[in-house]
């Protein structure tokens, strides 16, 4: 009897643990020649400064109830992609996807460089002169 409980708890475990799918996406942007970036991202965002010079999403989707395969085909799609679009000194970043499930979540984190900073809006801009180019004088 008691190893028929103790079965019966540790499989219903596995199926708990196993009934979430974190997946893990990274993109980096360079922003040497960018002035202003407007985000357009699902989900939750987040932000940090970061030594590096580069803009870097971490993007994690947590998926409840669903399999690997159905997953993985989701993620060959592009559904939890960022889309990017430069226009002169301005970068556009917006989320492929404009609407997930309910059984889905996704998390971004913002890692950005010094020399940025991150608006109410949902923009970032540069507050130093980009690297490689002289300030303009009197």
């Amino acid at each position: 009897m008691l190893r028929t409980v103790l079965l019966a708890v540790i499989l219903s475990t596995a199926t708990i643990a196993s009934a979430q799918i974190t997946k893990s996406l990274h993109n980096t942007y360079d922003l040497t020649d960018i002035d202003f970036v407007e985000l357009d991202l699902i989900g939750e965002v987040a932000v940090e400064q970061w030594m590096g010079n580069q803009l870097m999403l971490e993007t994690q989707v947590f998926v409840e109830g669903l399999n690997d395969t159905t997953v993985k085909y989701f993620l060959d799609q592009g559904r939890y992609n960022t889309e990017a679009k430069t226009d002169a000194a301005r970068l556009s970043l917006v989320s492929k996807e404009k609407k997930v499930s309910d059984y889905e979540k996704i998390k971004t984190v913002l890692y950005i460089p010094q020399g940025f900073v991150f608006n109410a809006n949902q923009t970032l801009t540069r507050t130093d002169t980009p690297s490689g180019v002289q300030a303009r004088g009197n």
